[in-house]
């Protein structure tokens, strides 16, 4: 691979970034900018590659926005993940939980933060709270 094509292949992944287009966020949308890119390689064609590196970035951006985003305000019961101890702060007891994947803080007090409080990061808990 040339200089020039490395350069253009990097241009293209910043502006794949930089669209982040949700289109190209879905598994199989990343599972064809991956074929993409592995089949340019292996037959020599940098201007391929550099389309499955804008692809491949571009879905790999559009989740990562798409992570940033909290679950919305409302009451919520079900099953969640702890990711961390719980562990006491300011008369509460706090920890994150993973909730429709994503990590949500969490709080509990009373007699909820003393059932809490005994519990381990990776054990699955059941939760009611907004």
């Amino acid at each position: 691979m040339s200089d020039l094509a490395t350069v253009v292949m990097a241009l293209a992944a910043a502006a794949g970034a930089w669209t982040a287009a949700p289109a190209t966020a879905t598994p199989l949308a990343l599972l064809v900018a991956g074929s993409v890119a592995a089949g340019s390689l292996l037959l020599r064609r940098p201007a391929v590659l550099c389309v499955g590196v804008a692809l491949a970035t571009s879905g790999l951006a559009a989740r990562s926005w798409a992570g940033l985003h909290p679950p919305a305000r409302q009451t919520w019961s079900g099953i969640a993940t702890l990711v961390t101890d719980p562990a006491p702060v300011s008369g509460a007891l706090g920890t994150v939980v993973r909730i429709d994947g994503k990590r949500v803080q969490a709080w509990a007090r009373g007699r909820t933060a003393g059932d809490l409080a005994d519990r381990l990061a990776g054990e699955r808990v059941r939760l009611a709270g907004r």
